[in-house]
């Protein structure tokens, strides 16, 4: 009997110390990229687009694994627009993810089982809504998707995802206050009428020229157009030149979300000896960028 069982348990040793297959998975490919859509701050709307990652199992056993996203070095790159990227493990803000190589830390990581001979499909869904404080560029972030062995934490492979998004020119003017018209009211024959306060506020993504020009060439005329008074305007403190194709002024940088403000003037010499009734004038603003 004591003969018989040496085998056996021999055999069964054996089989005990054989080691347990690793995990044998693989990215479908080395690199993954989006383009989001064009964003900016008059978009209504945020700019959507799905990042669909396959993940193959090459192996001959299942495999039960981890996938880490992280942000690849981002110590000098401009600023990506707020950009929320849903997730398996849920939702977070692109500027809050792990650099790498944290990708390896409980982190950011979402679980998963996979079969021999199957393929799983992680979808990644990102959402960017841009504001005046982002200039327009063409914005760049880089991801690491790493794949590691649920047990072990062995690195199986990775791949790298590329995220790409342009901000376009966008402007936009506002009357501080919400007033849009100049009411000078009764005009003094011994004393210079002067304009209640007034702005202008500049909303911009880039460079632009602000453009003031005057439908009666820098004068108000009187509603029969049988007469006419000339008046002051000045921008920030300064005089515009109102005759003609009207006054450009060129500024080199963008507002933010704060927008740039422009105090507005208008003087009126006094007037005597002027025919009675209501004089007006149309200023027209724009503003392009450059």
């Amino acid at each position: 009997m004591l003969t018989k069982l040496i085998p056996l348990l021999s055999l069964a040793a054996l089989a005990l110390a054989a080691p347990a297959q690793a995990c044998d998975l693989r990215f479908s490919q080395e690199t993954y990229s989006i383009n989001l859509p064009a964003a900016g701050p008059d978009k209504v709307a945020p700019a959507l687009e799905r990042l669909p990652v396959t993940i193959e199992n090459i192996g001959t056993t299942e495999c039960a694994f981890r996938v880490g996203v992280a942000r690849e070095g981002v110590e000098n790159v401009v600023e990506f627009p707020t950009t929320q990227v849903s997730t398996p493990f849920g939702p977070i803000f692109l500027a809050d993810l792990l650099r790498t190589p944290a990708a390896s830390s409980t982190g950011n990581v979402s679980r998963h089982t996979l079969p021999a001979g199957e393929e799983l499909i992680i979808v990644y869904r990102f959402a960017s809504r841009a504001d005046w404080n982002n200039k327009a560029d063409d914005y760049y972030e880089e991801l690491v998707l790493t794949a590691y062995e649920d047990g072990t934490g062995a690195e199986l492979d990775s791949a790298r995802a590329l995220i790409s998004l342009a901000i376009q020119s966008a402007t936009n003017i506002r009357f501080v206050g919400g007033v849009d018209r100049l009411d000078l009211g009764t005009l003094s024959q011994d004393e210079s009428t002067r304009s209640p306060p007034f702005a202008l506020r500049v909303f911009s993504t880039a460079p632009y020229k602000l453009t003031i020009s005057s439908r009666n060439g820098g004068v108000l005329t009187h509603v029969t157009g049988t007469a006419q008074i000339p008046y002051r305007m000045q921008l920030e403190g300064s005089d515009l030149d109102l005759d003609g194709a009207g006054d450009e002024r060129f500024y080199s940088e963008p507002t933010g979300n704060l927008g740039q403000v422009l105090p507005v003037s208008v003087t009126v010499g006094p007037q005597r000896n002027m025919p009675a009734g209501k004089y007006e004038d149309l200023i027209t603003v724009s503003i392009t960028t450059i």
